[in-house]
């Protein structure tokens, strides 16, 4: 009996001191990720292109790597006003950086061309806020008007690229 109390017990010590290592509410919610398509790789920069013009982004971080794996292109944080539950919250502006990364697709067999180059491309969406009274800048959880623009926003992206880019 008293072992399984003492294995217990340190099973609740290792596991409070984990929770509070972590930060102990649990992550932040403040990132949304989503696979947008295929591309070509003479389409790429038609996609950043209409992506950085549409939505007001400029690219910070450019790295080609190679044809051979891939490409990471991330933005620099594009400060919007925030939505009613945000500043409800204490927000009195919101920032939005863009991550799009290009994974090569090998062994891709149809229609499409033997020495052309498709990517797969994902995005991640971050955010952080600007306190009211503080001017501290921190992550936090997305708010439901947050969380929708953040989805449409990718939505959009995925748009421009089955819409346009592919064809």
């Amino acid at each position: 009996m008293k072992k399984t109390q003492f294995l217990l017990i340190l099973s609740l010590i290792l596991f409070t001191g984990c929770k509070s290592i972590s930060g102990g509410k649990g992550s932040i919610d403040n990132s949304y990720k989503m696979e947008l398509g295929i591309i070509a790789e003479d389409k790429v920069d038609n996609f950043i292109n209409e992506f950085t013009y549409r939505y007001s982004f400029e690219i910070a971080r450019d790295d080609n790597i190679s044809n051979i794996s891939g490409f990471y292109k991330d933005t620099y944080w594009r400060t919007r006003l925030p939505f009613d539950d945000e500043a409800s919250l204490g927000f009195e502006d919101i920032y939005n950086k863009v991550i799009i990364k290009g994974s090569v697709i090998r062994n891709r067999t149809s229609t499409l061309s033997l020495n052309q180059v498709y990517y797969e491309i994902d995005i991640e969406i971050l955010q952080e806020g600007k306190r009211r009274f503080t001017g501290e800048v921190i992550p936090f959880d997305f708010t439901e008007e947050g969380k929708e623009f953040t989805v449409n926003l990718a939505r959009n992206l995925r748009d421009i690229i089955e819409a346009k880019i592919i064809q």
